[in-house]
């Protein structure tokens, strides 16, 4: 525990940043409003400072996270649970960017990409029943493929996921539609009961 110096209050370490390996006097809340204050009075002379800090180290975001991934992760969790929409919001306007974020990942991680797609087929083989109308599931993936050659932005979409959290669907005809890309990638692995 530490008491910061601008509120008086004693806090648990993490609440506190360190530099150069000492933790600093004020608690980050007080360290953020002591930086926006600083901001709103000389703006040009702190984006001066910044720019040199940057300069000086361009690789301190990456070494900092590298060395606080956990905390940084918590953070990130916690951002997320305060902004559901706006992740969501960022992939639509950024549908490019998207696609390259998810190519990059792609190519540094392909053990982790391809763990994904062989547990996906391994699901999706384990919900293929023996009586499933292969013809039909056939005609709806021609059906999506036909759309995309059109100028549809579209995908099969699984309306009850095969690997969802609280239900899991077959892959059969009666599950399966054809719905726009933003949309099944809104939706993501839950299931949308109508039903309420």
């Amino acid at each position: 525990m530490k008491a910061c110096t601008a509120c008086g209050e004693t806090k648990p370490f993490d609440m506190f940043t360190k530099d150069r390996g000492r933790y600093i006097a004020l608690c980050r809340p007080c360290r953020s409003a002591k930086r926006k204050a600083e901001y709103a009075a000389a703006p040009e002379k702190y984006r001066a400072a910044v720019a040199r800090s940057r300069a000086a180290n361009p690789d301190y975001a990456k070494t900092y996270r590298a060395e606080n991934r956990e905390l940084c992760n918590a953070r990130t969790r916690e951002w997320r649970a305060r902004n559901p929409d706006q992740d969501r919001a960022y992939r639509e306007a950024n549908p490019e960017r998207e696609k390259e974020r998810a190519r990059r990942y792609a190519l540094a991680n392909p053990e982790k990409v391809a763990k994904r797609m062989a547990k996906r087929r391994a699901t999706k083989r384990n919900a293929f029943p023996e009586w499933a109308d292969t013809a039909r599931i056939a005609e709806i993936y021609e059906f999506a493929q036909e759309a995309r050659a059109a100028g549809v932005d579209c995908e099969v979409d699984h309306i009850v996921p095969l690997a969802g959290r609280k239900v899991c669907g077959l892959h059969v005809h009666q599950n399966l539609r054809v719905v726009l890309t933003k949309h099944n990638r809104a939706k993501g692995n839950k299931f949308e009961d109508s039903n309420g």
